[in-house]
């Protein structure tokens, strides 16, 4: 009988609430990486210009808006035909010094972002570029942050626009590196 309850009572909670949150220790993200390397490019705007045919030309509008508003660091973005959706400003590891967060999105895509970075001191820290990301947000004690992604399954019914779940992952700094520590299913 208190099983039946139980049950009953979460039905009950189901239709009253649009969100349904469950936490789990084991972790399902992949896609992300710690690799640290260097967003400085040995060239600038004008020369990486000169290396491109007519079809790279037409995209020309994205790259040079990124460049006008965010300067060099939206070179390095030029290879993956991504352009800059967001930067944010923040320490998310603690030691004082903000951190840039930058959500891009491939050129004409919709339902960004399509790949987190972290940068400091022209290096990317980490990046995510796996199922679908939703969005990344510091945590509230400046150690770290959560990415919010979809995962094919979600996906599925819904298609790309609408998942039927998304996923919380908190993220760490821990010896060097962001590790994931705890995961959240939303259902919507």
């Amino acid at each position: 009988m208190p099983l039946l309850l139980l049950f009953f009572l979460f039905i009950v909670n189901l239709k009253i609430s649009k969100n349904v949150n469950f936490t789990f220790t084991s972790i399902t993200i992949k896609g992300f990486d710690n690799t640290k390397e260097s967003v400085l490019i040995n060239k600038n705007f004008d020369e990486i210009l000169s290396t491109w045919n007519d079809h790279d030309l037409a995209y020309l509008d994205y790259f040079k808006e990124d460049y006008d508003k965010h300067g060099d660091i939206a070179l390095f973005t030029w290879n993956d035909w991504m352009d800059i959706n967001k930067i944010i400003e923040y320490d998310i590891n603690g030691d004082g010094e903000n951190e840039s967060i930058i959500e891009l999105c491939g050129i004409g895509g919709n339902h960004c972002p399509h790949k987190i970075v972290i940068i400091k001191d022209d290096s990317i820290i980490f990046k995510y570029q796996g199922a679908r990301p939703l969005g990344i947000k510091p945590s509230e004690d400046n150690n770290g942050f959560y990415i919010s992604w979809a995962s094919a399954e979600s996906l599925l019914d819904n298609g790309w626009c609408c998942p039927a779940w998304e996923t919380k992952t908190k993220f760490v700094f821990t010896n060097n590196k962001f590790i994931p520590v705890s995961e959240e299913k939303i259902y919507y």
